[in-house]
């Protein structure tokens, strides 16, 4: 009875948004239930959700799912699938995953709760109306406006017929149909329906109230499209004032005050007090960031700082625009630490793991790449074939999910992960003065409605960043453009590469003089760039000026690199045959066969004559070096093999000479029920990691079959979503001599999601990889030498890459002969 009244004085805080002393009353009743009821019984999972929905509010998302989960497993374990209680747990976790970025599982979880509430309650009940007003939330935020719309009002009569005009609930509903109005560009009726909400808010809780806030927030949105900047800014700053007394001034809707009051502040054309609140935000987004990544497993960082697109556009624009040179810093400082975070926190994860050595949690991650792999092959399987073998992807995901977060609870993996945070200074003092960093980005003028590309610029002898602007997306996706993953148009013609070279190089002339090296992080389509290629007014190519290369993000020039890298062993993997059968005859006629490029191949993968000499010549300079070398061939060059080039049996190189693919995404109007081929269904896929693939033994059997290999659970065709599965992490170099494997979907943030990508997650300290269909003995020719120069001449993988592209070059090769190939470190 004590814990009942701790629980509704908790209540009650809670409500009036004192959520410290929330907090605080709701864990007293936590603790007596715990010693008079035990873990396991209802009034514990009430007490659990109550805690996990105060930390959602205050943004501890780790605790929330922790203690949403707790409530969740008891309610399912005692009272079953179809309960109240069980649908509040799963409501719960559908709004943590919300404010995480994780749509889709927050769709399925308020789906499932509102099913519940369907069959016990009746369409007119209140939960039902939380729920309907919840998934508004999420299809508001996909752009589904029709969607969202429809659930809002639904909840709004429901709230309406229950309560009366005046209730919370009420406001809530009139709030959200606000909202979306505004969006809508219906700026009267969302003033309308935001000051119905704001005035019962007000009446319910008063001035000081977080509910209050929003309805002050979502006023100051509309204000600025009318041209009233002073009604927006006094507004946000009553809904600032508020959010600070209840949450703190470092609380993500402080912060979401700030980044508007900066927004509009600029609008109204006082960019000083802008540029001052910028100053507030950046560093808090930041902390947020790196403390959320903690906990978030890889695809869910990703989803997190999705939510963040909004403000990075805003405050990449403003700093391009109207930033000083102090702001520009700033900028700088998030671009390093923000840049392709996700990958190296995953990297970092699996390094920590394996130096931990810690038995549960090596377990534990060889468990996780079990279901990795499994998962991998769900995705690409019709629901029909998973029901066969007994698969449900839904349960797949959720078990990888919850083993990913399990393994990041270890104290000792949480303590040593890293998050510090690096300067611009940082990359300055580790430059020579003949370097130069290159850190591209695009950002949107908004004066001229324009997306544009901008080169960060640090030099040794620079007082700051410079922010360089290069030209406009369209112009450069004209050079860039291509059918399919062929090479660039800009190669073709001498002229098309020097009016690139104009474009995208000349603007950053006056900080080049006297560099010899350049350290480059490029940004959206420009990853389709290999700079050596672009020439110059007086036919040279820069190749022959600089030395490049290529990073993730430009951080990653401050880790800590091994020392010359001594060659132990290699694995080489060419001359495949891609049909399950026909061993003696491929052996035996393999000269007649047409080299075709996969770029089109519906009738079938077709083998490559020149990766026969390639890796037997690759072989030899192993041999010669004394390497150990393992030669993969004919159908010994199969997916089960590579499964045993694993962990402490990986080897120091594995050369893939094979055919690559990267797959534009299936058009939506296509069913994916419907996909015969594997090509197909790999196009279907969401993951763009499905997407990229090599091509291994008996490929063929699947490619436009879609059966497996006999006496195989494998179909020949290695995507990247697979490599993440492997562990690598003693391989330092991975090339992969095959068609555009530098190629993948282009995130804002986090790079190309492709085979190097997947490579670098498996591990691997270097992957060479290509960026369009490359030729075939050109390839063979360009490799041999570049091993020549790895293991014979011992210099690093970076110098040995450069040294043969030059070395073709200066014997006249065109440049889609040799610059197709990049390093990245």
């Amino acid at each position: 009875n004590v814990a009942i009244s701790y629980n509704n004085i908790g209540g009650i805080y809670n409500k009036i948004g004192n959520y410290e002393k929330a907090i605080s009353f709701h864990s007293k009743a936590l603790n007596i239930k715990l010693e008079l009821l035990g873990e396991k019984h209802p009034n514990t999972a009430i007490s659990y959700n109550n805690i996990g929905g105060i930390y959602n509010k205050i943004g501890n998302y780790e605790k929330a799912i922790s203690f949403h989960s707790k409530a969740l497993n008891i309610t399912l374990e005692l009272l079953g699938e179809k309960h109240p209680d069980t649908a509040i747990s799963y409501n719960n976790l559908g709004s943590v995953y919300e404010y995480t970025g994780d749509y889709e599982k927050a769709i399925t979880f308020y789906i499932k709760a509102l099913n519940i509430n369907l069959k016990v309650f009746d369409e007119k009940h209140p939960g039902v109306a939380t729920i309907y007003n919840n998934l508004g939330n999420i299809y508001n935020k996909i752009s589904d406006y029709e969607k969202a719309i429809a659930f809002y009002i639904k909840a709004l009569n429901i709230n309406l017929k229950v309560f009366d005009e005046k209730h919370p609930n009420v406001a809530i509903s009139y709030g959200n149909l606000g909202y979306i109005y505004n969006v809508a560009g219906n700026y009267e009726k969302a003033i309308s329906f935001l000051k119905k909400a704001l005035n019962i808010n007000l009446k319910v809780f008063g001035e000081k109230h977080p509910n209050v806030a929003i309805s002050y927030g979502n006023l100051g949105t509309i204000y600025p499209q009318k041209g009233d900047y002073e009604k927006a800014i006094s507004f946000f700053n009553k809904a600032l004032n508020i959010n600070i007394k209840v949450f703190g001034e470092k609380h993500r809707k402080a912060i979401d005050n700030y980044s508007n009051l900066a927004i509009t502040y600029e609008e109204f054309g006082n960019y000083k007090t802008a540029d001052s609140l910028w100053y507030i935000v950046i560093p808090q987004i930041t902390e947020q960031l790196k403390s959320t990544y903690l906990f978030l497993p890889n695809e869910q960082r990703i989803k997190y700082s999705n939510t963040l697109t909004s403000t990075n556009t805003n405050f990449y624009s403003f700093t391009a625009s109207h930033g000083t040179e102090s702001t520009k810093q700033l900028a700088t400082n998030y671009l390093l630490n923000t840049k392709s975070l996700a990958l190296d926190y995953t990297i970092s994860t699996n390094q920590l793991i394996k130096k931990i050595n810690d038995t549960t949690l090596t377990a534990q991650y060889q468990q996780l790449n079990k279901i990795n792999k499994q998962l991998a092959d769900a995705e690409i399987l019709t629901s029909e074939e998973r029901k066969e073998k007994g698969w449900d992807l839904a349960e797949i995901q959720d078990e990888q999910y919850n083993l990913a977060l399990q393994m990041l609870q270890h104290p000792q993996l949480k303590s040593k992960l890293n998050t510090e945070t690096i300067e611009w200074q940082d990359i300055q003092n580790h430059l020579t003065p003949d370097e130069v960093t290159i850190d591209f980005m695009d950002i949107y003028e908004k004066k001229d409605s324009l997306w544009t590309y901008y080169a960060v610029v640090i030099r040794k002898d620079l007082s700051s960043p410079q922010f360089v602007r290069i030209t406009d997306k369209k112009i450069l996706a004209g050079f860039l453009q291509t059918d399919d993953s062929k090479h660039p148009d800009y190669l073709n013609e001498r002229n098309s590469r020097k009016d690139l070279y104009k474009t995208l190089w000349q603007p950053l002339a006056p900080y080049l003089e006297g560099v010899k090296t350049v350290h480059i992080s490029p940004s959206g389509i420009l990853y389709r760039v290999p700079f050596e290629s672009l020439q110059a007014a007086d036919n040279e190519f820069l190749a022959s000026q600089y030395e490049f290369h290529y990073y993730s993000a430009i951080r990653d020039m401050l880790k800590d690199k091994p020392r010359k890298m001594t060659y132990k062993n290699m694995v080489l993997l060419g001359h495949i045959l891609y049909d399950a059968a026909g061993k003696e005859k491929y052996i035996a006629d393999q000269d007649a066969y047409d080299t075709l490029f996969m770029r089109n191949a519906r009738d079938g993968i077709h083998p490559l004559k020149g990766t026969l000499e390639e890796v037997n010549k690759i072989n030899k300079v192993g041999k010669k070096t004394r390497l150990k070398t393992t030669m993969l061939t004919i159908d010994a060059a199969s997916e089960d093999t590579m499964q045993y080039f694993v962990q402490e049996r990986a080897p120091n190189i594995i050369h893939f000479a094979t055919h690559g693919v990267f797959l534009s995404p299936l058009e939506q109007e296509h069913e994916k029920t419907d996909l015969s081929g594997t090509r197909d269904r790999l196009r279907a896929a969401d993951n763009p990691l499905q997407r990229s693939a090599l091509m291994l033994y008996g490929a063929n059997e699947t490619w436009t079959k879609g059966s497996r290999l006999l006496g195989s659970g494998k179909d020949g065709i290695l995507t990247a979503l697979e490599v993440t599965a492997l562990d690598l992490q003693n391989t330092d170099l991975v090339v992969l001599s095959a068609c555009s494997t530098g190629l993948g979907d282009v995130h804002n943030t986090e790079g190309v999601f492709g085979l190097q990508r997947a490579f670098k997650l498996a591990g691997v300290n270097h992957v060479v990889a290509s960026l369009w269909d490359v030729d075939d003995d050109a390839t063979k020719n360009l490799m041999v030498k570049f091993y020549e120069n790895l293991l014979e001449e011992k210099q690093d993988p970076a110098t040995a890459l450069r040294n043969a592209k030059n070395y073709y070059r200066d014997k006249g090769y065109e440049p889609q002969d040799w610059a197709g190939f990049i390093l990245i470190e």
